[in-house]
């Protein structure tokens, strides 16, 4: 039977082992930092999460409204918000993320707001012939 001092080893009293009441007090102190270092970083989680819900919400319903109103000559505005508001109740930890889409120039802009959150997309509309120059320019480069 050993008894006396604890040096941070098991102590030996009467044949069982048992931790020293150090180890007690130190796991007291580290828990709550751990506890805390956890519900910080789960946090961080949702909260990149709920922005990345919001710019696919935001690219989907820019894509919306050019396609509505390319294709069918207008209500792109109204199919546009409706689809990001249906986006964007899928968020976890900012309820009230709010979209809004206007017409500009050729195309739109739209852009997507919450509480510590805030997004603009410009689309300046389909131009197939601009891109037809660009892909033929990086061909150009490339060779």
């Amino acid at each position: 039977m050993f008894t006396g001092y604890c040096s941070g080893k098991l102590q030996r009293i009467t044949g069982s082992e048992r931790l020293c009441g150090s180890f007690t007090v130190e796991a007291a102190l580290v828990m709550p930092v751990v506890l805390i270092a956890m519900a910080i970083s789960i946090r961080y989680g949702l909260n990149l999460h709920d922005e990345a819900i919001g710019n696919a919400a935001l690219n989907e319903a820019i894509e919306i409204y050019g396609h509505f109103n390319r294709s069918y000559g207008g209500d792109g505005e109204l199919y546009a918000e409706e689809a990001a508001s249906m986006r964007l109740s899928s968020m976890l930890s900012q309820k009230s993320m709010g979209a809004d889409i206007e017409e500009s120039g050729d195309g739109c802009t739209g852009s997507i707001t919450g509480v510590n959150y805030e997004k603009t997309i410009t689309d300046n509309g389909f131009k197939p012939e601009q891109t037809m120059r660009r892909i033929t320019l990086l061909d150009a480069v490339d060779d």
